[in-house]
């Protein structure tokens, strides 16, 4: 660890005092060890460990010479709710010496310190009772969400392995003879064209079939054609325009797809219309 990286993790700057290096240490770490002691998955009790680590290594990399008492933060096995750090001690000593004036004087004192303290200490309790399972509830709604959104990426994956898998087969069952073409368009609509995104399948040099499928934001005005085929590169793709079969969504909504041997005109264009 750095110097940086301990800073920035005690969220301090470099001319701190050791006392509040410290202090800080102590907050994290309480915080943290409240967080473990509350994890409900393993998940999250391995996250929050690690989060105790490295505020160890942090600590001992800014006051090698500091000597904390970690007894007090170490989580339990057992849920706990977050409260003061500090509690009011109360301490009753009655004297041996009876009279008169102490048994009347001792009950008053007594009756006065604990009269309000077990109303005080049960409003604080519910109120972290209530922040506790809050934060719970947030917990497990972002959990859902992340799980319904991976469902739904792994079903939209389905749908394109199922895509490239037809697209095949019909390529390979009624084409036997194929060869790529260069993807170039032409708009005769009344407007322009927003091409958002494109699936591709074609031959590579090994005449093995391949698939690329991006998002792109060509535009085409009213009769305006894109004489240079359109390309796609990045550091895992190295397409240079071949196509067998082309699937196209427009920013109205419309999906041309087709074998593109068979949809270009005479001149080699693709030719897109819309009302």
């Amino acid at each position: 660890m750095t110097k940086e990286e301990a800073l920035e993790l005690f969220d301090i700057n470099d001319d701190t005092t050791k006392e509040e290096i410290t202090q800080k240490y102590r907050e994290l770490y309480s915080e943290y060890g409240l967080r473990l002691t509350n994890a409900p998955t393993p998940h999250l009790k391995k996250m929050y460990s690690q989060n105790l680590q490295k505020l160890d290594e942090a600590l001992k990399f800014l006051c090698p010479d500091a000597e904390m008492d970690e007894s007090q933060f170490l989580p339990t096995d057992k849920p706990i709710l977050e409260s003061s750090n500090t509690s009011p001690n109360i301490n009753i000593s009655i004297s041996n010496q009876v009279g008169p004036k102490q048994e009347e004087k001792q009950p008053k004192t007594i009756k006065k310190k604990s009269s309000k303290l077990p109303i005080i200490i049960s409003s604080i309790s519910l109120l972290f009772f209530a922040i506790g399972i809050s934060a719970i509830i947030v917990f497990f709604k972002r959990e859902k969400i992340i799980i319904e959104k991976e469902k739904i990426i792994s079903e939209k994956n389905l749908v394109i392995e199922k895509l490239k898998s037809d697209s095949i087969r019909m390529l390979l069952t009624y084409y036997p003879i194929i060869e790529n073409k260069k993807l170039k368009i032409i708009n005769k609509s009344k407007s322009s064209i927003t091409i958002t995104s494109m699936s591709v399948l074609y031959l590579d040099a090994d005449h093995i079939v391949r698939s690329i499928s991006f998002y792109t934001n060509i535009v085409i005005p009213t009769g305006g054609k894109n004489s240079k085929p359109i390309e796609y590169h990045d550091k895992n793709n190295n397409w240079s325009g071949d196509v067998l079969y082309y699937s196209l969504n427009l920013s109205s909504g419309t999906i041309y797809s087709g074998i593109i041997s068979q949809a270009i005109d005479e001149n080699g264009y693709l030719v897109l219309t819309e009302e």
